[in-house]
């Protein structure tokens, strides 16, 4: 049995909270988990900021589907959900969404992102 979330937001969190609220309307479930070890949460959206900027050397769309299959991989739904929305956003549909856990099979990805999302699954 796991500790239950936060029902108050703690003072360093409440930035992305109101981040949250803007982007989503509601405050989105994790931050209430995070509050229990704001410093991993701060690092983890570190690393997501650096891997999202935008002199990144990968495409945007491969980014995206490469998120979205390691958050298939590692079966986190709130993951899956946020990631296919970039997916979406980025590709304007959701075709290569719903095909990125058959890749392999789907005529749908280019030469780079078969490449991306190999490497994802190593």
């Amino acid at each position: 049995m796991g500790l239950p979330p936060l029902s108050k937001i703690p003072f360093i969190l409440r930035p992305q909270a109101w981040l949250h609220r803007r982007h989503y309307g509601e405050v989105l479930s994790p931050i209430r988990w995070w509050g229990r070890i704001p410093f991993i949460f701060y690092l983890v959206s570190m690393f997501v900021g650096w891997l999202e900027r935008k002199r990144s050397p990968l495409d945007p769309v491969v980014r995206s589907l490469v998120s979205a299959r390691i958050a298939q991989m590692c079966l986190c739904e709130f993951c899956v959900d946020i990631t296919s929305m970039k997916v979406a956003e980025r590709t304007g549909s959701t075709d290569k969404l719903l095909a990125v856990a058959g890749w392999r099979q789907s005529p749908l990805f280019s030469d780079e992102e078969r490449l991306a999302l190999e490497y994802a699954e190593a």
